[in-house]
């Protein structure tokens, strides 16, 4: 179990290294995902990483399809 905080923890590092280097322009740019801009993925990353460590801050979206829970979780961000 250790090695997949480990990786869980490398990840969320990774991730706010990339984010410290984007622009306003860049977080506010499309992504490669339909109707979600740059920081809307980043958002979505964030909900998995707090899934891992505390999920009751984050909405309960238990018997939502996986899609449709991402976006309840990522709307609850904004």
């Amino acid at each position: 179990m250790s090695d997949v905080i480990e990786a869980i923890r490398a990840d969320r590092d990774a991730l706010v290294e990339i984010s410290r280097g984007l622009s306003a322009q860049q977080w506010q740019a499309a992504s490669g995902c339909p109707g979600w801009r740059v920081q809307d993925v980043v958002s979505h990353l964030a909900t998995t990483f707090w899934a891992v460590v505390d999920r009751t801050q984050l909405p309960d979206v238990e018997g939502l399809p996986f899609e449709q829970a991402a976006e309840v979780m990522v709307q609850s961000r904004h």
